[in-house]
């Protein structure tokens, strides 16, 4: 597939792999399609996390893990790449999986 922009690839992309079941978990510091593709999926709970706090992100993990599907396909972390973000919003020692 070849989409024209970032928002036309979350929208196309992300819906369909949401479901009912799904608990969506986003960075606050990802890019607006992205929370506007999750906000379109309609998944069974969604919840944002302080930028780069991974306390933070293991408590949803832990909560989506008790109140959403068992299954480990429908619990998703949303994340974009470093280079679309401003630079001064990382550490700079922070190196991207």
């Amino acid at each position: 597939m070849l989409f024209s922009s970032a928002y036309a690839t979350m929208i196309g992309f992300l819906p369909p792999l949401i479901t009912e079941r799904t608990a969506a978990i986003s960075d606050e510091m990802n890019h607006n399609c992205i929370f506007n593709a999750i906000a379109l999926a309609r998944p069974a709970q969604k919840s944002v996390y302080g930028h780069l706090d991974l306390d933070e992100l293991e408590q949803q993990l832990a909560a989506a893990a008790r109140t959403c599907a068992r299954d480990r396909r429908d619990r998703w972390r949303v994340q974009h790449a470093r280079r679309s973000c401003p630079a001064r919003s990382y550490p700079r020692d922070h190196r991207c999986p």
